[in-house]
């Protein structure tokens, strides 16, 4: 499962955060430590998203060609980052990899924004390989989109507003109940 939890760093450097799971017979600490930037390398809440053309379904005959999901849904592939900041609604775009990444974190990143996409048929949702297909596994080079969007790593996911600024922003995964408050406020 996913929990939502908030917390502050007061200052850049490293920092340490403790999970504590009491209950249901199950107690258990989890420790994870994290460096805190003075600046960040993605575009900031309430700047505008970078403009990318990325590739669409009008580009493939095959959306293998463009994704390494074994069910994608069309919708995620009809426009490209540029023309989803353009046209006016809030966007969702997804970096994910769900071939390559299967880890608990990562894996489920794109399934979790399909399955909030039934409920907001009025957002558009881009779906963004982050690496190039035609080189990996053994190669793994961004594409533009990865580097014009400063990911440091991946899976993210960024929330647009209908001007194109960035309204949320997520680093690994994303909790279904997070996404959709997130998208009502829109």
């Amino acid at each position: 499962g996913l929990w939502v939890g908030e917390g502050c760093c007061g200052t850049p450097g490293g920092w340490e955060a403790l999970i504590e799971v009491v209950g249901g017979g199950y107690d258990a600490s989890v420790g994870t430590t994290f460096e805190v930037k003075q600046e960040g390398t993605t575009p900031q809440i309430g700047e505008k998203g970078p403009g990318v053309d990325t590739p669409t379904s009008s580009d493939v005959a095959d959306l293998s060609e463009i994704t390494t999901d074994s069910d994608p849904d069309p919708r995620f592939y009809e426009l490209s980052i540029a023309e989803a900041l353009k046209a006016g609604r809030p966007a969702v775009i997804v970096f994910a990899t769900p071939k390559f990444c299967s880890s608990q974190v990562c894996g489920p990143t794109l399934t979790i924004v399909k399955d909030v996409s039934r409920r907001f048929p009025g957002v558009n949702f881009v779906h963004v390989e982050p690496y190039d297909l035609d080189k990996v596994p053994e190669e793994l080079e961004p594409v533009p989109a990865v580097t014009a969007w400063g990911l440091p790593s991946e899976p993210w996911v960024f929330v647009t507003d209908g001007r194109g600024q960035v309204a949320g922003k997520y680093e690994g995964s994303v909790a279904p109940s997070e996404l959709t408050q997130l998208l009502r406020s829109l």
